[in-house]
């Protein structure tokens, strides 16, 4: 369950930046911290809060460092 960086993959922003140059800009789509989610359904998620409130800060702390590691790699491999 732990973010991976290295599956971060940002070849085709990369490449995206590459071709457009000066001409454009690229608009990131980066996970949320609750993106982590995916590993219940949507109502049992919202309903972990007040079931297992650790649980749910756990899922969103994770899902926290996922984002970060996301962005992280966006920033420093496509952004000047």
């Amino acid at each position: 369950m732990m973010a991976d960086p290295g599956l971060t993959d940002i070849s085709r922003a990369i490449e995206m930046d590459r071709v457009l140059g000066d001409r454009g800009a690229i608009i990131a789509n980066l996970m949320s911290p609750i993106d982590c989610r995916d590993m219940l359904r949507q109502a049992d998620f919202l309903m972990l809060y007040y079931d297992d409130r650790e649980a749910s800060r756990e899922i969103v702390r994770i899902g926290g460092k996922a984002c970060l590691a996301e962005t992280r790699a966006f920033l420093d491999g496509v952004c000047d």
